[in-house]
């Protein structure tokens, strides 16, 4: 650890020391698809965050398209989540999570992951290099996902300088499955009353509120 104080020890200072050039060569290498083979590679020795380094200089090394990181578990994914992003930066990385609980209300919609889920999805699709790794579960990527395309007709696009129908706005959400309410606290739902709109997306952790005057959105 030369050139590091205690105090000034960070995990990307170990990422830095640990994947050094002739690790970074060897991934290099053994993900070298020049022939367009299937690449099948095994590391071992691995145990705590070097499992994460690795993953880390792995996508890093490829670069050409996110790397998708199945973990045993949700335990296990969130911890992978933790270490790649002190090392990465959250924009570069991605969690994939179910969709439903899994416990004795095995079925159920969970709407916190829902959203993890739809961001992990929005990023992917938007290829614009940003997005790394994307870190998953066995039960998480068995669950079907929905198409770019669909993905786009099946989102509401507001625009602060142009008109917003409030009847339109209505309809769009009822036929998109939004429940309506008195007051949101859930993704899915929305209240539409005279002049603001809340809705609460499958895209965000928060909600958004629409303030109209007439047709036009102040806020």
């Amino acid at each position: 650890m030369k050139g590091h104080s205690d105090s000034a020890l960070t995990l990307k200072n170990v990422y830095e020391l640990f994947v050094g050039k002739p690790r970074r060569q060897a991934i290099a290498k053994a993900l070298d698809t020049k022939k367009g083979k299937l690449v099948r590679g095994c590391f071992t020795s691995l145990a705590g965050s070097a499992q994460s380094l690795v993953a880390a200089a792995v996508a890093e090394v490829y670069g050409k398209s996110p790397v998708v990181l199945v973990a045993d578990s949700g335990d296990a994914a969130g911890y992978f989540y933790h270490d790649i992003t002190r090392v990465l930066g959250e924009e570069a990385v991605a969690m994939l999570p179910s969709a439903y609980k899994r416990d004795i209300r095995y079925g159920q919609i969970d709407a916190p992951s829902v959203i993890l889920r739809t961001d992990a999805l929005a990023r992917w699709n938007a290829r614009d290099g940003k997005l790394k790794i994307v870190i998953t579960t066995p039960e998480a990527i068995s669950e079907l996902v929905v198409q770019p395309g669909e993905l786009n007709e099946s989102t509401l696009h507001i625009d602060k300088s142009k008109p917003l129908d409030l009847t339109q706005t209505e309809k769009w959400l009822r036929e998109n499955g939004f429940v309506h309410v008195d007051y949101v606290y859930d993704p899915g739902q929305c209240s539409c009353l005279v002049s603001i709109i809340d809705i609460f997306s499958y895209s965000s952790e928060i909600p958004y509120r629409i303030d109209l005057f007439g047709d036009e959105i102040e806020s």
